[in-house]
């Protein structure tokens, strides 16, 4: 099974270039990738997170602010973390989504958009499955369909990383850039402090320059 690698900026950027000029579902899995790469929302939380979460009635998406949370019902682990969304590049991707949705009809009704439809949709109509199942008496969600996707859209871009790579590759941008653990941290969500301690830790760019210092 395939891990989580770290994706340097040339190869996330090319990844999202051959991407976008798919001219069948390019829009929606460009958009798919740019928000999970430049925000590090999970595959799961983008599979459950709504139109009306991202969109504005006018049809363009909206900036987010730090106090703008993903809620309980969207978040891997149940329990909202703030989930802002400033950058430009990710905001413009998930437009043209947005833009191709209108276009095309899907997720839209009397020629504007569902707002209570999924952001992201397998069909006109459908947003991708989840599937549910217990794991220490606490209900989780998986998206195996979306899974596939990002999973395929990866190996065929010749990356050899999981549905992980994303996260981690959005966790070691925000060290690289001198975001404290613990402010990433509260943005990741995770249990405990020590998951983005030892990420960072490890970070291979970090490591190899390591290796320079001694050779």
């Amino acid at each position: 099974m395939s891990r989580a690698i770290y994706v340097p900026p040339k190869e996330r950027d090319r990844l999202l270039a051959n991407v976008l000029a798919d001219k069948g579902y390019g829009a929606r899995n460009h958009a798919l990738l740019t928000q999970m790469y430049g925000t590090g929302i999970r595959l799961v939380e983008a599979a459950k997170i709504l139109t009306k979460d991202l969109v504005g009635r006018d049809g363009q998406v909206k900036k987010r602010d730090d106090d703008d949370l993903l809620s309980a019902d969207i978040t891997f682990n149940g329990i909202p973390r703030p989930y802002p969304i400033q950058d430009e590049t990710v905001i413009d991707a998930m437009q043209k989504w947005v833009d191709w949705r209108l276009a095309n009809g899907w997720g839209v009704i009397n020629g504007a958009l569902d707002m209570e439809a999924e952001f992201y949709l397998k069909n006109a109509t459908d947003g991708f499955k989840l599937k549910r199942r217990i794991v220490d008496k606490q209900v989780m969600h998986s998206a195996e369909g979306m899974r596939k996707l990002v999973n395929q859209l990866h190996k065929i871009n010749g990356i050899d990383g999981n549905v992980e790579t994303p996260l981690k590759t959005w966790t070691l941008n925000l060290y690289e850039k001198h975001h404290s653990i613990n402010g990433i941290w509260i943005l990741r969500g995770d249990k405990s402090i020590e998951t983005v301690r030892r990420l960072c830790k490890n970070h291979p760019q970090k490591l190899a320059k390591m290796v320079e210092k001694i050779i």
